[in-house]
């Protein structure tokens, strides 16, 4: 969605590094067994392509890091990912990384092994 958006308006990426995923392909059925061979990679109108690793915020696009909390539902303007928009739509700037760091668990015996997002896990000592 972002690359494809490139040519036709300002990207403004809040968040972490993108997943990436510029490639496609369709199940080949072979004696029972189905294989998913890469058959294309995608581009966006002006031809861009080739980013299998994502983009960071603030580097191929403007915007800002900012890790996602879940203790505050979303459209509340305290949540972090849409307060760190909401400040940098109102400045042209991120916010200063205090501002927008994560909450310690350190207190709370547990360690997140990814981005809870992602991985949906939280490990407990």
């Amino acid at each position: 969605v972002i690359n494809g958006l490139r040519p036709f308006m300002e990207v403004i990426q809040i968040g972490e590094t993108s997943c990436g995923k510029p490639y496609g392909f369709t199940a080949k059925d072979n004696c029972g067994t189905s294989y998913f061979p890469i058959e294309f990679e995608g581009v966006n109108d002006s031809g861009q392509g080739g980013f299998g690793s994502g983009f960071v915020p603030g580097s191929q696009l403007k915007g800002c890091v900012a890790d996602d909390d879940f203790d505050r539902a979303l459209g509340n303007t305290a949540e972090r990912l849409l307060s760190t928009a909401l400040q940098y739509q109102a400045n042209g700037a991120c916010p200063a990384p205090s501002a927008v760091a994560p909450k310690s668990l350190a207190g709370r015996g547990a360690v997140i092994v990814r981005s809870p997002a992602r991985e949906a896990k939280v490990l407990l000592r």
